[in-house]
């Protein structure tokens, strides 16, 4: 299967990494003159396990060799009612942080070395004809596009919506070096990105427009060499476009970037990308596009965990995403305050590992919960389980 990947992103090396884990052979066209956005992000182990199973790379390799830095979980200041807690990674996993224009030059030199084809080419159309897709005189099998936002795809907005601008800028110090940064503000949250080789924080002051302006912020914060960022959080209506087109990364969708969500769907829905090309028929693309949508309402039941939680604020801002975060858990019982616990101390008790909230297993339930209401995880056992 000969797949063409539209793009040169980060999505656009998860969409490849994954496309050649399912022996699929891959050519990534881009456009030479669109300059690389480099910007701090931040992963889930997923990632880390899907450089090591393809191009048998480590962790601990590319923090030698100062391309990353180490990520042992989330720490939160002031969400809910603690002054701070750590979400470390369930089963001992790791991940990392990176800055997108080394850490993808990196990879992309890797992925030349296994044999991707690189087409320093802007795409503006193509063809699909007898069964395959045409660029100029090369044809495929596939193509998924990761070219970013098009304004010219129908988009769905989301149930709950959240942050949607950032102000990114770089602290000369630390607050933890092996954890992402998740600081509850007064508009919103901050996100820090530790990279000790360097002693420096890559942050973002994330806000909605809705309550703020950036010059508000920038006035705020008080920051010079700031850059500012926004975005229109959505998804688009399928995954799947035709028997023979696709979408990914910001293409596909983006919402906000609390604890790396975006990165780990980005892989998820590659692989079901992958998935649907064992067996082309309608069938199977309308269930995957069915399930692409279902997994977006996991996304955002993600978010609005977090968000139910609150913060020792009570702005606009956090007064009104608290409650529709609330509301959003509510819609189905199954979210509802007593129905989880009552669900995380079976899960508990019985050793079993089907319950879930959004991605997040009872181990990591456990986590955020007590921590965000500051209590012992032991503390978590003591209400009744019902309705088993």
């Amino acid at each position: 299967m000969k797949i063409a990947v539209i793009g040169k992103g980060t999505s656009s090396i998860i969409t490849t990494l994954v496309c050649i884990k399912h022996g699929c052979e891959v050519d990534i066209f881009f456009d030479p003159n669109k300059p690389p956005i480099n910007v701090g992000e931040s992963t889930t182990p997923n990632i880390g396990g899907l450089l090591n199973e393809v191009l048998d790379i480590c962790i601990g390799e590319l923090i030698d060799a100062g391309i990353v830095s180490f990520k042992n979980g989330i720490k939160f200041i002031n969400w809910g009612k603690s002054h701070s807690f750590k979400h470390h990674f369930s089963g001992n996993a790791s991940a990392f942080h990176f800055e997108s224009e080394k850490f993808n030059n990196f990879v992309h030199q890797k992925l030349e070395q296994f044999g991707v084809k690189y087409h320093p080419i802007k795409i503006s159309r193509y063809e699909i004809k007898n069964d395959k897709v045409f660029i100029g005189d090369e044809q495929y099998d596939f193509l998924i596009s990761c070219a970013g936002w098009y304004d010219k795809e129908e988009y769905v907005k989301p149930i709950f919506e959240t942050v949607n601008s950032a102000i990114l800028y770089t602290e000369d110090s630390m607050d933890d070096f092996s954890y992402t940064l998740h600081r509850a503000t007064e508009h919103g949250w901050q996100f820090g990105l530790p990279f000790p080789d360097r002693n420096l924080t890559k942050c973002g002051y994330l806000f909605n427009k809705k309550y703020n302006t950036k010059d508000e912020i920038e006035e705020h914060l008080e920051k010079k060499n700031c850059r500012n960022f926004s975005w229109t959080p959505r998804y688009a209506k399928k995954l799947l476009i035709s028997k023979y087109e696709a979408s990914n990364g910001n293409r596909l969708m983006f919402l906000e970037p609390l604890q790396a969500l975006s990165l780990y769907y980005y892989e998820l829905f590659a692989t079901y990308i992958c998935n649907f090309l064992q067996n082309r028929s309608l069938t199977s693309f309308e269930s995957i596009n069915h399930t692409y949508y279902q997994e977006m309402f996991n996304y955002q039941i993600s978010l609005a965990f977090h968000y139910s939680y609150g913060s020792k604020f009570q702005s606009d801002f956090w007064v009104d995403v608290n409650e529709r975060a609330k509301s959003i858990m509510n819609l189905n019982y199954k979210f509802s305050e007593e129905s989880l616990l009552s669900l995380y101390n079976y899960n508990k008790k019985h050793r079993s590992k089907e319950f879930m909230v959004g991605i997040f297993d009872y181990k990591d339930y456990e986590a955020i919960h007590s921590g965000m209401l500051n209590i012992n995880s032991d503390e978590m056992l003591n209400v009744n389980v019902i309705g088993f």
